[in-house]
């Protein structure tokens, strides 16, 4: 959080103050796992971002909405088949292009509700 507290007094001094509506936060290490059973670890990290943190900078910098995020993988694929598994390199393909994917569509769909890129006018 103290990040986001530096950023956000940071972009104060800039105008127009809706720069939080231009904001995309990124969760990485939701790293791809076979059959896609995540370690309870990482499924609970990613439900005490999305019920507790997200709610949490809400409230803290008083936005109108939730800002927007996103659960990327950090981590380049690396096939079962070389630890005596299945290969598993087209499934951990797809995970990876559709994260990707995930994440330009949130992007997107920033720029399009917001009339495009923030520019300041300091």
């Amino acid at each position: 959080m103290a990040i986001l507290d530096h950023f956000n007094s940071m972009m104060q001094q800039f105008q127009p103050n809706t720069w939080w509506n231009h904001v995309m936060l990124v969760f990485t290490r939701v790293d791809y796992y076979p059959n896609l059973k995540f370690p309870p670890n990482i499924l609970s990290k990613k439900q005490s971002i999305t019920e507790t943190l997200i709610p949490d900078i809400q409230k803290k910098f008083n936005l109108e909405s939730p800002p927007k995020y996103a659960f990327v993988s950090s981590k380049a694929p690396n096939c079962s088949f070389s630890k005596k598994g299945q290969c598993d390199c087209f499934a951990a393909s797809k995970y990876h292009l559709d994260q990707m994917r995930t994440l330009r569509s949130r992007i997107n769909s920033i720029l399009s509700d917001n009339g495009g890129r923030w520019i300041p006018s300091v």
